[in-house]
């Protein structure tokens, strides 16, 4: 009953567009309702049917935050691709970064949105013995939430957009926040409400996702875990001087460190200038640190892919080669196969096919499909 309250105050302004403006995108009136084929995740080690049913009632549930203006239609498989395609793996290399629980890949034209790709893992994160239904349903909500075109995250984090999903196993459900992002999504271009979301700045883009906090961008614990030959008690004290304002006798190594920290809060803010300039900090203080420089490249590529939902291609072109050249040196092969793939579309809205094939020529020499 509190759910419906909080959504009806909102109903009366949303509205379904075809404009896709400068600072939001959305499904146009023309493509509705959206086709959704979940594929079978049978054979994939920890998927079970009911996951299924999970996201399925997160459709629904995003369909009635819409009150119905949003509709879906369940389909064996998207016609030429167009529609929402949810898949499911278990092996996290498989995700544009190794922390994430789940991801989404928007594509749009002029129109706006004509595709999404949802990928969901089958196993939970680290935190947690098991996955279990509640965290699948918060995962599988946040991912639909990019794939109808929330392109920020909350600042809040009681929403489901909120850019962390926390490892616990709670029920959750859509908040007015939510419903306020949706709204801003498919309002009007230029109006108050386009520009009025709840959700702060920044989103991972034409590759939205969504991971564990203890883990987002190394985490504390991790960081300090990760110093070579570091022993519990050295470990503690690192970790006490991260989380302590900096010093002019604190080691640059260190201060990088507590930096990267830094960036992380940031981003769970929803500042993603603020975290951009502090790993770059970071990484011009401690640029042999293989973890902060791979976070400044993952960075890079979802201010790239943030760029390019915006249309501002020359940003998204700049962030996007920032991003290959620091994930090629310090991150997974499969983390560089997903950033190149990003870039690839990058150039490709920029009307650059040449540049566009050599990118999928280097992902084919690389194995891609």
């Amino acid at each position: 009953m509190k759910r419906a309250l909080l959504l009806s105050s909102a109903l009366s302004i949303l509205t379904v567009s075809g404009a896709f403006a400068q600072d939001h995108f959305n499904w146009p009136k023309s493509r509705l309702p959206i086709p959704v084929c979940i594929v079978s995740g049978k054979g994939v080690p920890g998927y079970r049917p009911q996951l299924e049913a999970i996201v399925k009632q997160a459709f629904d549930d995003w369909m009635i935050a819409s009150g119905g203006k949003i509709q879906f239609v369940f389909v064996d498989k998207t016609d030429g691709g167009q529609g929402i395609t949810c898949q499911w793996t278990n092996d996290r290399s498989k995700m544009t970064s190794t922390i994430e629980d789940g991801e989404t890949i928007v594509v749009p034209d002029a129109q706006g949105i004509t595709s999404a790709k949802i990928m969901l893992l089958t196993v939970p994160p680290k935190a947690m013995p098991t996955l279990t239904d509640n965290y699948a349903r918060r995962v599988a909500l946040h991912e639909i939430g990019h794939a109808l075109g929330i392109a920020k995250h909350s600042s809040n984090s009681g929403d489901i957009m909120f850019g962390t999903i926390y490892p616990v196993d709670k029920p959750c459900a859509l908040t007015e926040g939510d419903t306020n992002a949706l709204v801003a999504a498919y309002a009007p271009a230029g109006s108050s409400t386009a520009s009025g979301a709840s959700g702060s700045a920044g989103s991972l883009g034409a590759t939205g996702s969504s991971s564990s906090s203890s883990e987002l961008l190394g985490g504390q614990n991790a960081e300090v875990e990760k110093i070579p030959g570091a022993s519990p008690a050295a470990a503690a004290a690192k970790a006490s001087a991260l989380s302590k304002p900096s010093s002019g006798s604190e080691p640059p190594a260190v201060r990088g460190l507590r930096l990267n920290n830094e960036a992380a809060e940031a981003m769970n803010s929803g500042k993603f200038d603020l975290a951009v300039s502090k790993l770059e900090e970071a990484y011009k203080l401690a640029p042999d640190n293989q973890m902060v420089g791979a976070n400044l490249g993952m960075l890079y590529s979802n201010m790239a892919s943030l760029a390019m939902m915006t249309r501002n291609l020359p940003k998204a072109e700049d962030y996007s080669k920032k991003a290959a050249a620091l994930v090629e040196k310090y991150s997974t092969k499969a983390n560089l196969m997903q950033v190149l793939r990003s870039q690839g579309l990058i150039l490709h809205m920029a009307g650059k096919e040449a540049e566009a094939l050599k990118i999928e020529a280097r992902l084919k020499s690389m194995g891609a499909k």
